[in-house]
């Protein structure tokens, strides 16, 4: 049954594919390889050479590109890990007692629950 959602999903895929650049017709795109547990190797590399169409996709896409392609994955964290390390180091070089008692004591969930954490 999931093969045959699957398979109609990729033949959605394919026939919208090219009108990828409408954007009336884009959400609809981008959910259906989001829903898609492996979207075709072709796609993925048209999604990824055009900055907008990457951009616009969900991160489930993204992860998939991301497989192969090491080092948009590393463009992409990069300033989120500088921009949460940079947050870490205001709290903990504060002269505020309070601020700097936070920083150790901080559970991990609510930690995870933090702005650049989530993106």
């Amino acid at each position: 049954k999931d093969e045959d959602r699957y398979g109609k999903l990729e033949e959605l895929l394919e026939k919208c594919f090219s009108l990828v650049k409408m954007p009336s017709i884009q959400p609809v795109v981008m959910c259906v390889m989001k829903h898609l547990p492996k979207v075709p190797e072709k796609k993925l590399k048209l999604v990824m050479a055009d900055k907008e169409l990457y951009k616009a996709c969900a991160i489930e896409v993204k992860r998939q590109i991301w497989q192969d392609n090491q080092a948009l994955y590393g463009d992409e964290v990069s300033p989120l890990l500088k921009q949460y390390i940079m947050e870490k180091e205001n709290i903990l070089f504060s002269s505020d007692v309070s601020v700097r008692h936070n920083f150790f004591s901080l559970t991990p969930k609510t930690r995870r629950q933090g702005e650049v954490v989530q993106k």
